[in-house]
């Protein structure tokens, strides 16, 4: 079932559409709820990245959801 979602979500951007589900949830929720866990990390990486995600990106955009980020601007390196 997840396998089909993934497909159904990557032909979606190839025909140049936006995933809805991407409106539902803000990035912070997104990242540490359906990401992180999709990685398969050693329990140290995953502290490490959730630590990385509380600290790095929730303050900026983890309160937005992740379709309304797509000014390269607002994005630093």
């Amino acid at each position: 079932m997840r396998a089909l979602e993934g497909q159904r979500a990557a032909d979606r951007r190839l025909r140049g559409e936006r995933d809805p589900a991407l409106h539902a949830v803000t990035l912070g929720e997104w990242l540490l709820t359906t990401w992180l866990p999709s990685q398969q990390l050693e329990d140290s990486s995953v502290k490490n990245y959730r630590h990385h995600i509380e600290q790095r990106i929730n303050p900026w955009f983890g309160e937005r959801t992740p379709d309304s980020i797509t000014d390269p601007g607002e994005i630093r390196l």
